[in-house]
């Protein structure tokens, strides 16, 4: 027997997204204030769909409904950091230590960012463009246990680099451009 009686119980949804991107992405260079001015004038025509999908004697089993609002810009940046620092725990298992710095991860979030999808772009851009080539690299011997693998944008290039902390950077893991 399982008591939920002090347990909160969160559902999602995504019912209304394609109304939220449509909505958002009318004006992709607005501000962020104006952004959220917008989402919460489609609050009402949101908690309506969500009406329309679901019968009412299910939604009547909720406390509380709460639509949430897309991730803004500003906020990218922290979420960054913290998928860096899974990265970085999964480097630790192989006695690796990685640190990115402040041009690294703004690059990241401005790529990873989508007021739609939310973090998840974010997330597999750090795969691909972060994770992905520091695994080559390290299959390629350029770094071993005891190595703190520093990660930064070349804005020149428009690349992401890697080093050993105090190195040169090393060469581009897919292939130099």
């Amino acid at each position: 027997t399982i008591s939920f009686k002090n347990t909160i119980i969160i559902a999602t949804s995504n019912i209304g997204s394609a109304i939220i991107g449509q909505e958002l992405s009318d004006q992709p260079d607005a501000k962020e204030e104006e952004m959220k001015k917008r989402f919460a004038e489609l609050t009402t025509t949101l908690l309506s769909e969500l009406r329309k999908f679901f019968r009412p004697e299910l939604l009547n089993r909720f406390d509380e409904l709460v639509v949430f609002e897309p991730l803004g810009r500003k906020v990218m940046v922290d979420v960054a950091r913290l998928r860096i620092q899974s990265t970085k725990k999964l480097l630790a298992e192989q006695k690796l230590d990685i640190e990115i710095t402040d041009a690294a991860l703004k690059k990241l979030a401005d790529e990873g960012y989508d007021p739609v999808y939310g973090a998840r772009p974010l997330r597999r851009l750090i795969q691909t463009a972060i994770e992905n080539p520091i695994a080559v690299l390290i299959i390629g011997k350029t770094f071993a246990a005891g190595d703190t693998i520093l990660v930064d944008f070349d804005k020149k290039k428009e690349e992401f680099t890697f080093k050993k902390k105090g190195e040169e950077p090393a060469r581009d893991a897919i292939g130099d451009k």
